[in-house]
């Protein structure tokens, strides 16, 4: 018995030591979607320039319908976002969103920062999975601390337009 828990505790020893040392090292306490997001926003905010944030006069932010969003798309309107995982994205999305998940908000932000900056002041729809996915307000909420006004969630999501059966694309990469 005690060489079990001192194998156990020269495990935890070397677990400790070699998580102190990974380039991505495991977080020692629990942090929530909200928590992690907020972090890379702040980050995000401190590597931009001082323009970048919002001066608190968020014109909109609500929630749309199929119609509505349906309409958005067909129009071009303005820039369509697809909160989702990047691997549901490459499956199958809205024609012509961009993809920007929650989870990667850090690195896939400053990727689309240039295509973004012109929607600072134009319309913006997020979209998730469906109507239990926070995903897609969590990233409007980030977009709105780095200055974008004109935000509209469709809360229904993939779910919805996919079992509509309205247009999609998939992703394929360029050879």
């Amino acid at each position: 018995m005690i060489a079990v828990l001192a194998l156990a505790f020269i495990a935890f020893l070397v677990g400790c030591f070699v998580n102190t040392f990974r380039a991505e090292s495991l977080p020692w306490k629990y942090r929530s979607r909200e928590e992690i997001l907020s972090a890379s926003v702040a980050h995000l905010q401190e590597a931009t320039a001082p323009s970048a944030g919002t001066d608190g006069s968020v014109e909109t932010t609500h929630e749309i319908r199929l119609e509505e969003f349906q309409s958005f798309v067909e129009q071009h309107a303005g820039a369509v976002i697809d909160a989702r995982p990047a691997i549901f994205y490459r499956a199958a999305h809205v024609p012509g969103a961009l993809s920007l998940p929650r989870e990667t908000f850090s690195e896939d932000y400053p990727r689309l920062r240039a295509k973004l900056e012109g929607y600072k002041d134009r319309s913006i729809v997020l979209y998730c999975s469906g109507a239990d996915c926070p995903d897609g307000q969590l990233v409007a909420d980030a977009l709105v601390k780095l200055g974008y006004r004109k935000l509209l969630i469709y809360t229904s999501g993939w779910e919805e337009w996919s079992q509509t059966g309205l247009p999609q694309e998939n992703f394929a990469p360029t050879p």
